[in-house]
């Protein structure tokens, strides 16, 4: 499902791309988020959108932040630097981002 995560050379990419764009950097970037359909979504990143928080924790391990809940909002991040967002337990944005 997706093509195998590399969180800091996604982030490397990133932040090359910002380079060019602004020809000096104005910024770093920690995380990339994506929130959509399928076919729009990046090759970097397994599509995750729609999957519950239960489904979430079993593909990848226990988190380092958040904590399950059935109603609100939620983030829950993992060591590998993937990090959801759920809404009423099922995911609605996730991303990459540094992890300390």
């Amino acid at each position: 499902m997706g093509v195998q995560l590399d969180r800091f050379e996604a982030l490397r990419r990133a932040n090359r791309r910002l380079l060019a764009a602004n020809g000096e950097p104005e910024g770093v970037i920690w995380a990339i988020a994506y929130s959509g359909d399928e076919i729009s979504a990046p090759l970097e990143l397994p599509y995750l959108d729609e999957l519950s928080s239960v489904a979430i924790l079993q593909k990848y391990g226990p988190q380092i932040t958040g904590h399950l809940t059935l109603r609100g909002e939620m983030t829950f991040a993992f060591r590998n630097g993937v990090y959801v967002n759920t809404r009423d337990e099922k995911v609605y944005r996730y991303g990459i981002a540094a992890v300390p």
